[in-house]
């Protein structure tokens, strides 16, 4: 959170220029995503040679070698935006290319709806209180001291990948070629994995709107506990709204929820686009972190 929603906010105090301010992190993200694509591909071939946690480890070491950068650079930042978001790909394609393996050899398959569930909600929790507290601390001190705070956090986190077991695998059997050639050879199976992957590739430019809303916070309010606030109280509202879902929606008859989150969100963003102010805003910030958790 502190290396996305927050930096991009700081990125807004190295300009006066708005659309100076929009370029930067623009570039932030294309290049972020794109050394993520990258490294998530060739980090996977890493981790199905060697112990997955290593892969895991260097994630979170190159996350905080990102926050050293942040407090090394201070307003200088904006030279090196491209160095930032290419080691923050780097990060996130370690991280997740290790993540995703070992969330699915350590836990059982009776017990991942369980994790899940208990993942998707401390998430959300820690999402709450985490924005409204760094935006509160950056605002009564400074964005380098606060990024100390969340160094010393990264090294503590660091520590603890050290008391997760994780072993060598025994049988390694990834190979892509013989992953395509079982697709061409399987047409039920490569039907079902064009639509997965076309669901991923749509989502990957809705996930883009999380950045694009810190920015029009950050021009609308230019305050980082301004957007610790929306952010936390967005997220509890969707905590509500996944609560309400649990309770009142049965498991295999969801499918007009998928409709419903993907329209009112087109619906909220065609306002804010026509009628740009503060309200909209605040109102499509609630939908759009509302029907994510869908």
């Amino acid at each position: 959170m502190f290396l996305s929603t927050f930096l991009i906010a700081h990125i807004y105090s190295l300009t006066d220029n708005l659309y100076e301010y929009a370029f930067n992190v623009g570039l932030y993200e294309v290049s972020s995503y794109f050394v993520m694509l990258i490294a998530y591909y060739l980090f996977s071939f890493v981790v199905d040679k060697t112990n997955r946690i290593w892969i895991y480890r260097i994630g979170n070491i190159l996350s905080a070698s990102l926050v050293i950068i942040t407090i090394f650079f201070g307003k200088d930042l904006a030279k090196f935006i491209i160095l930032a978001g290419a080691l923050y790909g780097l990060s996130k394609g370690a991280y997740y290319s290790s993540y995703n393996v070992l969330k699915q050899e350590m836990v059982s398959r009776k017990s991942m709806k369980n994790f899940a569930v208990v993942i998707m909600v401390l998430t959300k929790v820690v999402n709450t209180v985490c924005p409204i507290l760094l935006g509160m601390l950056i605002e009564v001190s400074t964005f380098s001291m606060v990024a100390i705070y969340v160094f010393i956090l990264s090294v503590i986190l660091i520590c603890v990948t050290f008391f997760i077991k994780a072993k060598r695998p025994q049988d390694s059997n990834f190979n892509i070629k013989e992953y395509l050639t079982r697709l061409k050879e399987n047409p039920g199976l490569k039907r079902k994995m064009k639509s997965i992957y076309k669901i991923c590739f749509i989502y990957g430019f809705t996930s883009i709107v999380g950045s694009l809303l810190s920015v029009n916070v950050m021009i609308h309010f230019g305050s980082n506990f301004s957007l610790g606030i929306i952010k936390g109280v967005c997220t509890f509202i969707a905590i509500c709204v996944l609560l309400l879902m649990t309770k009142f929606t049965k498991f295999g008859k969801r499918s007009w929820l998928f409709i419903v989150s993907s329209v009112i969100p087109a619906i909220a963003v065609i306002i804010f686009a026509f009628v740009p102010n503060m309200i909209t805003l605040v109102a499509y910030h609630v939908v759009a972190t509302s029907v994510d958790i869908i």
